[in-house]
């Protein structure tokens, strides 16, 4: 269901990258994932990291491959993924602990990457484990044959 894509550490080999951009980028990431309750701006990272704005872009770009924003908003509908599937909260909740102001801006995101609306969504996972674990039982029951 989710737009499974797969997502490397950094991205592929090319020209060198410092050591110090590296070490930027991965400060970055794990500031970011530290931060997916909330927005973050390149303003704030570069005032954090104390760095220019223009290098907070282009040194995660260059190290992972892909944009800043676009790595944070998939992290964060990968936390949205697993938070519809493991508990009960409500779309307004899991819009909310995700840093979006309203669950109609959130459910467009997510319904963006993942293919349909967080509380479909939710529901066809729910059925698909009920499906899964229902063949794991008719799998598993073997009536006893006499041998007579």
């Amino acid at each position: 269901m989710m737009n499974e894509t797969v997502r490397t550490e950094e991205a592929p080999a090319g020209p060198r990258i410092s050591r110090r951009h590296r070490r930027l980028a991965k400060d970055l990431r794990t500031y970011l994932r530290q931060n997916l309750d909330r927005k973050v701006t390149i303003r704030e990272l570069a005032k954090h990291f104390r760095v220019s704005e223009t290098l907070v872009k282009s040194c995660f770009k260059e190290v992972y491959g892909e944009t800043l924003h676009v790595w944070f908003r998939h992290e964060k509908m990968l936390m949205a993924d697993r938070t519809l599937e493991r508990t009960s909260r409500s779309v307004m909740e899991i819009a909310g602990s995700l840093g979006f102001d309203n669950a109609s801006k959130f459910a467009k995101v997510f319904g963006e990457d993942m293919g349909m609306p967080p509380a479909l969504y939710r529901r066809a996972r729910k059925e698909e484990k009920a499906r899964l674990a229902e063949s794991k039982r008719a799998k598993n029951f073997c009536p006893e044959v006499s041998e007579s």
